[in-house]
């Protein structure tokens, strides 16, 4: 799926976008590319688009720990089902996408 320019500053700032709308979401794409692989967000024409594999996304990783969570304090092995809801509770950093306001 591509998000073209246009869509996304819509998204971002509605009706009212900055004059430096295009730039600044460059900018944003930039940032996105160095945080998350030049391979994985990649301009089409006008627009952009991301491409991940299962298990890129922290929630991913957050879920598979709270499944082997669970499952090992269903076998009875609370130390292990302690580790691994611990280490999906490290992934927690507040409210979801909160820094995308």
């Amino acid at each position: 799926m591509v998000l073209s320019t246009d869509r996304l500053i819509d998204e971002l700032w509605g009706e009212h976008p900055p004059t430096t709308a295009v730039k600044t979401l460059q900018g944003y794409v930039s940032r996105l590319r160095r945080a998350l692989g030049d391979d994985v967000v990649q301009t089409r024409g006008r627009g952009y688009s991301i491409s991940l594999l299962g298990g890129q996304l922290d929630v991913d990783r957050f879920e598979r720990l709270v499944a082997h969570g669970r499952a090992a304090r269903d076998a009875g092995e609370a130390a292990t089902a302690a580790r691994r809801l611990g280490e999906a509770l490290a992934l927690w950093r507040g409210p979801p996408l909160s820094d995308l306001a």
